[in-house]
């Protein structure tokens, strides 16, 4: 039995329709027969979708859930043009023009349409599949329209789940849920750069995936499925874009062996929970994850006597580390002698990533890096260090303290530089 969803129906040439399916048996739950109007030589984006015709008997005018589908997607189209372009001309155009009064009216018409649409599909077929994609996507006409965009998406997003129920096991069979997460994100994030744009700030997207979470509360046995995968995703995002922080955050919130999402199954879970870990122990704050700086020695990272301690991850190989540690040489030649003044001490643990010894060897001894602590496990990425300490690109950097807990993970000696000289 086919499940209920929404489906891509793939035609040559590369183009494609979606269809809805309400899971009914016999084929039913397609709506009526749909005949399709294949323009080969389409140049329009929407020419294809635009051509779809249903044969639908007179008495059943109106009943087909992809009938009521693409009625909701013309509607959404307008609105997306209300949305992105009429919006911005109300917002220049001159009020005094006469065109100026057509716009509006054609702006605020067009949300009274889907509105009109949105309010019937609720009222005569509250749980058909075509309803569920229109509560999906709905977005209701906020008020003044001329308040700036971070005002009115900070609306959105407050309303978001008003219509909107990820809980629901039809969004699952459909790209729906992924979308409306990332939706989601666009609406929640309000950081502005020194340039006046917005930015996708890990503070604001560690909030906006919890809130998206905290919506499956109460609803989570009803289909932990849709609860696991939207997780899932915004883990594995956080993870591969190293949004270490909002990791965290979403982790502790719901997957925490303290918290209250304990129960969760370890099996789907449990390399998050151990990637977890691994970014906890590397966290500014923390202490950093001890090892053994010479093999067999029982020399420890933890025993070194220094007030400072550099860990710089880097390779020979990398054309990038070599200006830093250029800079960094410089800079330390100086520094260090300061901090003797001072009765204190800086040591440099140089890790390298390389595999060919010979070439790391003549690498250290062409840049006069003898008198750092020199370790390399040779096996590059794959080394232990690296997936200890995170390591997804070189040079970098973690400056700690005495006690070996994290002061500063600099993105650049710059970084580190401006920090030492403030201290």
């Amino acid at each position: 039995m086919i499940k209920s969803g929404l489906y891509v129906v793939r035609l040559e040439d590369g183009q494609s329709i979606y269809l809805l399916f309400d899971g009914s048996e016999g084929g039913e739950g397609w709506g009526p027969k749909i005949n399709l109007v294949y323009r080969r030589d389409a140049r329009l984006e929407n020419a294809l979708t635009n051509s779809i015709e249903f044969d639908v008997p007179r008495r059943r005018k109106g009943n087909s859930i992809n009938e009521r589908f693409y009625k909701f997607k013309s509607l959404q189209q307008q609105l997306n043009v209300a949305n992105y372009l009429m919006l911005q001309l109300l917002r220049h155009f001159p009020a005094s023009d006469p065109f100026y009064k057509d716009i509006e009216a054609s702006y605020h018409k067009r949300f009274e349409e889907m509105t009109s649409f949105f309010e019937t599909q609720k009222s005569e077929k509250p749980e058909a599949v075509s309803t569920k994609i229109t509560a999906a996507y709905y977005v209701p006409e906020v008020p003044h329209w001329n308040k700036s965009d971070k005002l009115r998406d900070s609306i959105l997003s407050a309303h978001y789940f008003d219509y909107f129920n990820p809980a629901d096991s039809f969004y699952l069979n459909s790209n729906i849920l992924y979308e409306k997460m990332n939706i989601f994100f666009n609406l929640s994030t309000h950081s502005v750069d020194a340039f006046g744009q917005r930015y996708l700030n890990e503070d604001d997207l560690g909030r906006a995936a919890v809130r998206f979470m905290r919506a499956f509360e109460g609803k989570i046995p009803e289909n932990r499925a849709a609860f696991n995968y939207c997780l899932k995703e915004f883990l594995s995002m956080f993870d591969s874009e190293n949004k270490h922080k909002a990791y965290l955050q979403v982790y502790d919130e719901f997957l925490s062996i303290e918290g209250e999402q304990c129960e969760i199954e370890d099996d789907i879970f449990e390399a998050f929970r151990e990637r977890a870990g691994i970014l906890r122990g590397i966290q500014v704050g923390n202490t950093a994850p001890d090892f053994e700086i010479f093999e067999n020695t029982g020399n420890y990272l933890h025993q070194t006597q220094s007030d400072y301690t550099l860990l710089l991850f880097w390779a020979s190989w990398c054309p990038h580390c070599h200006n830093e540690i250029y800079e960094l040489k410089n800079f330390l030649d100086t520094f260090k002698i300061n901090l003797q003044n001072q009765g204190k001490t800086f040591s440099v643990i140089a890790i390298s990533l390389d595999t060919d010894k010979e070439l790391w060897m003549q690498y250290i001894e062409e840049n006069q890096m003898k008198h750092w602590v020199n370790i390399s496990e040779l096996k590059g990425w794959h080394a232990d260090l690296a997936r200890k300490y995170n390591i997804y690109a070189t040079p970098t950097m973690f400056l700690l303290d005495r006690n070996k807990k994290i002061l500063l993970n600099p993105i650049s000696t710059s970084t580190l530089i401006n920090y030492l000289n403030r201290q």
